[in-house]
C-alpha cells in the first residue's frame, strides 16, 4: 500500500511518486532539524519516545530484565514518514535485487508461510531421494535493540540507497531518547545511542539492510 494513488502510466506514476516520497522524506528531515523541542546535549534535537514496558508471554521467571519487552510509542505524523521511508528503501532493494534470495522476512510479497513450504519442499525433495534433510535455527538476541547506526549507513551506501534516505536514517537514529512506563508509572527520560525504536514502520526494512 502506498500513500499516494498511482498513474495511469506506470513507469511515469512510479518516477512521480517516488519524488514526491523522497521529498518527504528531506523535508522531514529538515524539519527535524528545526522543530522547537528541547536541545540534546550535543546541540542537536532529540526525539523522546515513550517505552512502554509489556512482558515476554512464557517467559519462567519475570524478576529478570530479559523477560520484558520495550515498545516505542511515537507520534503519528512520524510514523507516516517512516512508512514512506520503508516504502522508498524496500523499493530500492527489490529493483536491484540486493536482497539475498532466501530472505523471506520483511519483504513485499513473501511470508513465512512462504519460508515453512520452502522448507517443507526441500525436505521431500531429499526424503524422496532417500536422504536426511536437517534444519539450523537461530534466534539473534536483542536484533533491533542493537543496530549500529554507522555500519547501517555503511550498508545502505554499498547497496545504493540514495543519499537523502541514508542522511534520513542517520537522522532518524540520532539523539533518541526514551521515557519508560511501567505498571502506568513513567520514568525519567534516559539517552539512547544505539538501536532501532521496536514497532516503528521503517525499523523492519532498516535491520533487513543491517544484515547485508
Amino acid at each position: 500500500m502506498t500513500l499516494f494513488p498511482r498513474s495511469r502510466h506506470p513507469e511515469r506514476g512510479d518516477d512521480i511518486l517516488s519524488k514526491i516520497e523522497t521529498s518527504g522524506a528531506r523535508c522531514r528531515h529538515q524539519q527535524r532539524n528545526q522543530t522547537t523541542k528541547p536541545k540534546s546535549s550535543a546541540g542537536t534535537y532529540a526525539m523522546t519516545a515513550k517505552g512502554v514496558v509489556i512482558p515476554k508471554p512464557g517467559k519462567p521467571d519475570y524478576t529478570k530484565v530479559r523477560a520484558y519487552r520495550v515498545i516505542s510509542l511515537l507520534d503519528v505524523i512520524g510514523k507516516l514518514v517512516e512508512r514512506t521511508a520503508a516504502h522508498l528503501i524496500a523499493d530500492h532493494l527489490e529493483r536491484k535485487r540486493a536482497l539475498y534470495e532466501g530472505q523471506y522476512g520483511y519483504r513485499k510479497w513473501r511470508s513465512c508461510v512462504d519460508a515453512v513450504a520452502v522448507l517443507m519442499n526441500c525436505t521431500q525433495q531429499a526424503w524422496a531421494g532417500k536422504k536426511v534433510a536437517g534444519a539450523l535455527f537461530m534466534d539473534v538476541k536483542s536484533a533491533f535493540n542493537n543496530v549500529s547506526k554507522t555500519h547501517l549507513g555503511k550498508c545502505m551506501q554499498v547497496l545504493g540507497i540514495e543519499s537523502d534516505l541514508i542522511r534520513w536514517t542517520s537522522s532518524f537514529m540520532s539523539d533518541h531518547q526514551v521515557k519508560l512506563v511501567l505498571d502506568g508509572k513513567t520514568g525519567e527520560v534516559n539517552p539512547v545511542d544505539t538501536g532501532i525504536p521496536q514497532r516503528s514502520p521503517v525499523a523492519p526494512i532498516l535491520f533487513t539492510t543491517y544484515l547485508f
